[in-house]
C-alpha cells in the first residue's frame, strides 16, 4: 500500500514537468509562426519597395533617353520628329526634348484640364494658328510646338527663361509682368525644370 502511494506521488510530481514541456513546445510553435509571418510580410514589403524603385528608375531613364516602355514603338518616332523640326526651325533638339518632357512626359495622347493637347501641349487656338490639324499626331504636334517655341525665342530675343515662360503661360502675361517670369506658380516651376533638363540633354541628341 505504501509503495502504491509512493508511486502515485511520483507520478503527480512528474505530471507538472510534462505539462511545462508541453507549454514550452506550444510557445515555440507560436514564436515560429509569428516569425514566419513577419518574414513573409517583410519580403512582401521588400518586393513592393523594389518594384517602386524599379518604376522610378524606368521613369528616370525615360526622362533622359525616352526608354519608358509605355511609349513603346513611338519613342523613335518622337526622336525623329524632334530632330526633323529642330533642323527646320533652328531650335536645339535638346530644348525641344526638355519642353516635351515637362509638358507631357512624352505622352502623345496627353490632354490637360485646360484642353492643351499632345506632346507639346498645344491649346486648340494655337494649334489652329499653327495649322496643326491633329494635335495628337506626333509629327504634327512637334512641328507646331517647335514652331511656337521658335516664335517665343524670337519674340524675347533668345532670352530662354522668358521664351519658356511665354510658351507656358502665354507671351502676353510675360509682357504684362514687365518682361519677367509671371507670378504664376506653375510657370515659375516650369521654367527652371525645363532649363535643367535642357542642360542635361544638350549635345546628346
Amino acid at each position: 500500500m505504501e509503495e502504491f502511494q509512493m508511486e502515485t506521488k511520483k507520478k503527480k510530481k512528474e505530471n507538472p514537468a510534462v505539462f511545462i514541456v508541453v507549454i514550452m513546445i506550444v510557445c515555440a510553435c507560436v514564436v515560429f509562426i509569428r516569425t514566419y509571418n513577419t518574414q513573409s510580410n517583410v519580403q512582401e514589403e521588400f518586393k513592393y519597395d523594389l518594384s517602386t524603385e524599379t518604376e522610378k528608375s524606368y521613369l528616370y531613364s525615360y526622362a533622359l533617353t525616352v526608354e519608358n516602355e509605355s511609349v513603346g514603338g513611338q519613342k523613335q518616332e518622337i526622336i525623329n520628329a524632334i530632330k526633323k523640326y529642330s533642323n527646320k526651325y533652328k531650335v536645339d533638339p535638346a530644348l525641344i526634348y526638355a519642353v516635351i518632357g515637362a509638358e507631357s512626359d512624352f505622352n502623345p495622347k496627353a490632354k490637360s484640364h485646360a484642353g492643351a493637347m499632345g506632346l507639346m501641349q498645344l491649346m486648340p487656338q494655337t494649334a489652329k494658328i499653327l495649322n496643326v490639324k491633329n494635335a495628337y499626331d506626333i509629327d504634327e504636334n512637334v512641328m507646331g510646338g517647335t514652331s511656337h517655341l521658335k516664335s517665343m525665342l524670337d519674340m524675347f530675343d533668345n532670352n530662354l527663361p522668358l521664351a519658356l515662360a511665354g510658351y507656358n503661360a502665354g507671351h502676353n502675361r510675360v509682357i504684362k509682368a514687365g518682361y519677367k517670369i509671371p507670378n504664376i506658380k506653375e510657370t515659375q516651376n516650369y521654367v527652371p525644370k525645363v532649363i535643367k533638363k535642357y542642360k542635361e540633354m544638350k549635345g546628346k541628341l
